[in-house]
């Protein structure tokens, strides 16, 4: 583990069973110590780097990677918004990031019930709508992360 320079923390699961399986496969102290190494989280492994989540039946804490924590979505019935979200969505810039500039795809294929709140927004880049407006990219130093699944959307991230 100690070569490792990239790491991709992939997005299917519950919050309380991916931080269980990391902490089985030693991953999950080696990401805490590791302030260098470059990680790309998708949908459930975005939420991992965060303090806490509302999905956490167990009380099991993130990696607090990020400060902020992981809420439940709102269904919005008179909207006909219903949670989970299972489908495509767009992006709606909300701070400059070098690595976006190139984005050319609208739309973006979520699956999730949860989202993340930082404490700090400006690590917000894009948010996406379902029913109110919610982080779809976030990057903070080595850490880029997504809400969508990057090999879901076909959009060549």
């Amino acid at each position: 583990m100690n070569d490792f320079t990239h790491v991709i923390l992939p997005g299917v699961g519950s919050f309380d069973v991916g931080i269980k399986k990391l902490k089985e496969r030693n991953f999950y102290s080696f990401l805490k110590k590791n302030d260098n190494l470059k990680i790309f989280g998708i949908c459930l492994g975005m939420q991992l780097l965060f303090d806490s989540s509302e999905e956490s039946f167990f009380g099991e804490k993130g990696l607090s990677l990020i400060e902020g924590k992981v809420l439940k979505m709102k269904s919005y019935k008179k909207q006909n918004i219903n949670i989970p979200q299972i489908g495509w969505n767009e992006l709606f810039k909300v701070n400059e990031s070098e690595l976006m500039n190139e984005l050319n795809q609208q739309s973006f294929y979520f699956v999730n019930s949860y989202y993340v709140d930082p404490i700090d927004k400006n690590l917000i880049k894009f948010n996406y709508l379902h029913g109110k407006h919610y982080p779809a990219i976030i990057k903070k130093d080595n850490i880029f992360a997504t809400q969508f699944h990057p090999e879901k959307s076909d959009n060549g991230l």
